[in-house]
């Protein structure tokens, strides 16, 4: 027959090849793992950076309409002190103002706080 006889030496050569032909498809696939990788991480920054300016500017021109708003239901109070005499519109409007005012209040104490329920305590 056909029959080939393989040496140790052989043997551990083919294995030796065979071995450091899976270590270079191991580096090569991590290395494509990385590039995904930096690529998936420049494009979430791209993402993050318009979401933010997207942000800062619906912020940019709600503040001042809200200004403008808080500006007219004070001087709508201040010349029609006699609650009486007020309007379903004005009381709407100092209520939405007030809203507004009370919402930024809890935002702004969340974010102080850096929780949303409770105050941190150090324990020493």
């Amino acid at each position: 027959g056909g029959d080939k006889v393989v040496t140790g030496a052989a043997m551990a050569s083919f294995m030796q090849s065979l071995k450091t032909g899976f270590q270079k498809v191991a580096a090569a696939q991590r290395e494509a793992n990385l590039r995904a990788a930096a690529q998936t991480a420049e494009q979430n920054s791209a993402a993050i950076g318009r979401s933010a300016h997207d942000f800062v500017a619906s912020i940019t021109s709600f503040v001042p309409q809200s200004l403008k708003m808080v500006q007219g239901a004070v001087a709508g109070a201040a010349a029609n002190p006699n609650p009486l005499n007020w309007t379903i519109g004005s009381v709407k409007q100092g209520m939405t103002v007030f809203i507004e005012v009370y919402g930024a209040f809890c935002i702004g104490e969340v974010l102080g706080k850096r929780q949303l329920i409770g105050y941190p305590v150090k324990k020493y």
